[in-house]
């Protein structure tokens, strides 16, 4: 089963109901269906929280993330994702702790829906597009 890493955006896009929204969709849905198995980290569920305060009552914003708790396995950070990240050098360093949190993890590849800073990483970068259609694709 693959070990997919869900970028901040694309939980974001789903949960907003932005552009992108419906493939974000399908993908926890392959993860329901153990298709994959949908990751993030500790540092996108409060990345998530800080945006969704903007849009969510505090009881809302709770509610979302509890939902998206059983949605999804946490990945933990700690200082050798830290120093994995400087060593990267990427134009992002929050993309950079992102990557080096889904290498540590045996994450086979990241979903965002924001590519610049994910080039010459080490692993495949798909958007959620991307991969919903090449998944959908591979099972015909």
């Amino acid at each position: 089963m693959k070990k997919v890493f869900l970028d901040t955006n694309v939980i974001i896009d789903l949960i907003l109901g932005r552009e992108g929204a419906g493939y974000a969709k399908q993908i926890l849905q392959f993860g329901m269906e153990s298709q994959i198995r949908n990751c993030t980290s500790i540092l996108s569920f409060a990345n998530i929280a800080y945006v969704l305060r903007k849009y969510l009552t505090h009881k809302e914003t709770l509610d979302t993330l509890k939902t998206m708790f059983d949605s999804v396995s946490i990945l933990s950070m700690g200082d050798q994702q830290v120093y994995r990240a400087i060593k990267l050098d990427g134009p992002d360093f929050e993309d950079s702790l992102q990557v080096a949190c889904a290498s540590a993890a045996g994450c086979d590849l990241i979903i965002t829906n924001d590519r610049k800073h994910f080039k010459g990483i080490p692993l495949p970068v798909f958007t959620s597009e991307e991969f919903v259609k090449a998944t959908t694709d591979a099972a015909l």
